[in-house]
This record gives C-alpha cells, sequence and structure tokens, in this order.
C-alpha cells in the first residue's frame, strides 16, 4: 500500500465493554483526511498531546495513488500543488476560514518542503484543448489572447463587444468581478455568475459546455461560489475583452504547478503520514467507524462500531467524510453526489504531440473534460495519462481512448496505447445549495447536542476543502481553536 503506519497504533478491542478515557490530551483529531492530519501533525509540533482518531480505511482519502500491476501506482485524476500568490502575501495568523486561499499558499509550500521535507518539481504549464487546437490555459495563465485561434471572427467581435457594454455599464450587478473588491458569490448562481462577467458569447462557446461535462443537471443553478468545484473558471469582464483584443490582463501571476518528484501525488501523503507516525507527542486510536457522538456532563462520547466507547473533555476537530457527518449529526438525508470516470493509459512519449501535464477539454464534442500525467512506474519511454470524463454506468466501456486523445490534438494519428485501469464511476460531492444547506442542519445538530468540534474540510463548506485550504485549516488549528 502507498500509505501503511510506520509504528503501532492503539486499537480498541472489538467487543470491549469498558469505555476508553482519553487522559492527558490536550487535542482529540477525528478523521484522516489531508486537513485532520495536517492539523495533529501542525498541534503536536507546538507541544500540544494530540490523541489521532484514525480510520482503517479511507486515510488520505482521494490524494492517495492507487497501486496497479508490476509496481506501477496511479493518481485518482489530475492532483498538483498550486503556491501561486497574489501580488501580496500575508502571515497565516491572517488565515479565516472561506478566505480566499492565494495570499497564504507561501505557508502551504513552505510546509509541504520544509516540515515534510517532500520534493517538489515544476510541471509543463497547463494548457487547453478547444477544437483539436491546444493552447495557453484561461484559467491558469490568465491569457486570453488565443482566443481569435479558436472561434469565429463574428464571434469574437460579440465577445469584445458584450464585454465592452458590461465595463461601460452606469450599474454593475453586484457580482461583477474586478471592480476592487471580491464579491460575495453565494448569493447568485453560476450561470448568472457567467453571464454578467463573460456575456452570452464567451458563456455560450466555453462556460457552458464545460460545466455541463461535470453538472450536466444542476451547474446552472449551484452556488456561483463553489465554481472550483467543478474546475470552472469565472473571469473579470476585463480580462475577457483584453483577450479578444490581444491583450494579456493578469490579476495575479500565472500559476505553476508542482509536482511531488518522487512521481506521484501519493508520496505527498505517504510523507505526510510517516511524520504523523513519527511524532512522539501523537497517540493514535485505530477504529473502524465512529457511529454517535454526544456530550455526557461535558464529556465527549463517542461509540464505535465495533469497540468501546471512547472519552474526552479536551477540545477536538472533525474532518470525517459528509456521508459520515450527516450519520453522525443524525440527518436523513442523501448527499448529492456527481459521478466522473476515469481511464488511466500508458502511451508512449514519442507519440504525444505536446510537452503535456495538463490539459483542461473544452472541447463540446467529448465528454472528457481534463487530461493529465497521473502516475509512477510506466515502462521507460512512456508516460501514464488519466482521462476524467462524465461518469456513469459502464461508460469506460465504450471509451475510445486513442481516438480521442487524437481529436483533442494531443496524440500521433494511428499511435496505440495500453488500457491500464478503468473506474466508471468516482463519486463526488455536488457542489450543490442543497448539500450545503445539509451541511449547516448537521452542525446545527450537533451544536444542539453539545457537540461544537472545530470542523476540517467540507464539513465546514463546500468550497472549504480544496488541498490548499484543507492545509491551511490545519496549519492554523491552534488558532481556530
Amino acid at each position: 500500500m502507498v500509505c501503511e503506519n510506520t509504528r503501532p497504533i492503539f486499537t480498541a478491542m472489538p467487543n470491549a465493554d469498558t469505555p476508553i478515557q482519553i487522559e492527558a490530551c490536550d487535542l482529540v483529531v477525528a478523521g484522516g483526511g489531508i486537513g485532520s492530519l495536517v492539523a495533529a501533525l501542525t498541534a503536536a509540533r507546538t507541544g500540544a498531546r494530540v490523541t489521532l482518531l484514525r480510520p482503517r480505511q479511507g486515510v488520505g482519502a482521494g490524494f492517495v495513488s492507487l497501486p496497479h500491476d508490476n509496481n506501477v501506482l496511479l493518481d485518482v485524476g489530475c492532483r498538483r500543488f498550486d503556491f501561486t500568490q497574489d501580488m501580496h502575501a500575508l502571515p497565516l495568523a491572517h488565515y479565516q476560514l472561506g478566505a480566499r486561499t492565494r495570499p497564504f499558499a507561501g505557508h502551504a509550500r513552505t510546509f509541504i518542503e520544509n516540515v515534510l521535507a517532500l520534493a517538489l518539481s515544476p510541471t509543463h504549464p497547463p494548457q487547453l484543448s478547444y477544437g483539436g487546437k491546444l493552447v495557453p490555459d484561461f484559467a491558469t495563465s490568465l491569457d486570453l489572447t488565443s482566443l481569435k485561434h479558436l472561434v469565429s471572427p463574428g464571434d469574437l467581435a460579440r465577445i469584445i463587444q458584450e464585454t465592452d457594454n458590461l465595463l461601460s455599464s452606469d450599474a454593475p450587478s453586484p457580482y461583477t468581478l474586478g471592480l476592487g473588491r471580491w464579491p460575495d458569490l453565494a448569493g447568485t448562481r453560476l450561470e448568472h455568475a457567467s453571464l454578467i462577467n463573460h456575456g452570452p458569447t464567451f458563456h455560450a462557446r466555453f462556460i457552458e459546455p464545460f460545466a455541463q461535462k461535470l453538472y450536466a443537471d444542476g451547474w446552472k443553478d449551484m452556488p456561483a461560489d463553489l465554481t472550483a468545484k467543478i474546475w470552472t473558471p469565472l473571469f473579470f469582464p476585463r480580462t475577457v475583452n483584453q483577450g479578444a483584443r490581444q491583450v494579456i490582463d493578469r490579476a495575479r501571476p500565472a500559476v505553476t504547478y508542482f509536482y511531488p518528484a518522487a512521481g506521484h501525488f501519493g508520496a505527498f501523503v505517504s510523507q505526510l503520514v510517516a511524520k504523523v507516525d513519527g511524532a512522539e507527542n501523537i497517540r493514535q486510536i485505530s477504529h473502524n467507524r465512529l457511529t454517535s457522538l454526544a456530550n455526557e456532563k461535558g464529556q465527549i462520547v463517542a461509540a464505535q462500531v465495533d469497540g468501546p466507547p471512547l472519552h474526552w473533555s479536551c477540545p477536538f476537530t472533525l474532518g470525517v467524510s459528509v456521508d459520515h457527518y450527516f450519520d453522525l449529526a443524525g440527518i436523513e438525508a442523501p448527499v448529492e453526489k456527481l459521478p466522473i470516470a476515469i481511464v488511466w493509459v500508458e502511451i508512449a512519449q514519442d507519440d504525444l504531440l505536446s510537452d503535456l501535464d495538463t490539459v483542461m477539454v473544452f472541447d463540446p464534442g467529448t465528454p472528457v473534460y481534463r487530461v493529465s500525467r497521473a502516475g509512477e512506474g510506466a515502462r521507460d519511454g512512456h508516460a501514464i495519462l488519466a482521462l476524467e470524463m462524465t461518469g456513469g454506468p459502464n461508460v469506460c466501456d465504450a471509451f475510445d481512448a486513442p481516438s480521442t486523445l487524437a481529436q483533442l490534438g494531443l496524440l500521433r494519428e494511428g499511435a496505440s496505447l495500453t488500457r491500464l485501469r478503468a473506474e466508471n464511476e468516482v463519486k463526488i460531492i455536488a457542489p450543490s445549495q442543497t448539500n450545503r444547506q445539509n451541511l449547516r442542519a448537521a452542525r446545527t445538530a450537533l451544536e444542539a447536542r453539545g457537540v461544537s468540534p472545530v470542523l476540517i474540510g467540507t464539513l465546514n463548506d463546500l468550497k472549504a476543502d480544496m488541498l490548499n485550504d484543507q492545509i491551511l485549516q490545519g496549519l492554523t488549528i491552534t488558532q481556530a481553536l
């Protein structure tokens, strides 16, 4: 396995009747995701005595690498570090949940490189595929000057005119971007936010077909502040307008992605787990599943599915899955999820037509929305790619990877490849208003029982589970407490 324990973990004996009292503890961390592991390690580094309630399965969540035949490791889709900062970096003490993470990105990088001692390498610049043409990715480069090569002259003129009208409006929308303050996009829908910032032509050519690939039934009505959950960009009207006029307009530097030098993203999880396992003042209790949380005379009581209840009176954090959180809170509501499919292939480097690392696929004629290098252990002269697409039952069976890659301008015509693995339905949390409301209801239900943990990741809010968010929440755990 990619994530093995490096030292013994205390395990509660199944069917034991005697409760386990967690004593001599300053912080209990319940969860095995990135934010929980970073929180446990960060608190321990300050001298706090930490008890980590670690699940036996699911540590690292979707950031682990999947073992395959012949020592091949496969990333679960595109996994990258983004340390791009705004023009002005801010001290970590200024970080607040829900705030933009770019001013604090340097702190995440320092933790990964210095505390975890994980070697990183910059990747090739991300690209965008549209109509079989490859150009710099709009969202990461903020270079939209290639618009003239991707759309007709008539569409280009309409994009300029429509964004001119948006920029000259005497009464801009409160959700218009680039007016000197960042609007609260939670108050509007993605479709509306796109139209008032991009105009109808750019929206129809790029935003709508891309968003439909990931969230066909709900993208129009999803809260606009969750757009990153389906990797759909929102641009300043000025950025679109200037790009159509062949001018690069950037409010921040172009993004450079980083990747573990080990060649697979699971190296990050393995190194994080190793540091947690090696921390002398982190006691770990392994469990299959916590079934309930209650407050009894000022003590938190956590029941286990196959072991004695755990009791503690110190502060605690909670970073479990959304399904698990709803169960703990007694919320009888299904978690809305989106199915995505992933096909991993091995391909000869010479057959690739580009220095490919990450390609966002805006072509409306294919269900694929992203192609990326995604694993380690390929044969000499070969690379492992992950093709991510709209999911569903048996969708991978009829998928033709060679013709799709050729259509996208990535693969030499007639080249062959080896399919390594396929997953038809990898479920991710839908960025829906319903899920957001149910998360708030779960928090209220637990608080009514006297249970008020510091929440980590998605449990805080749907937009709080991006990788940098999780790392920053872990790094600021002591100030959150």
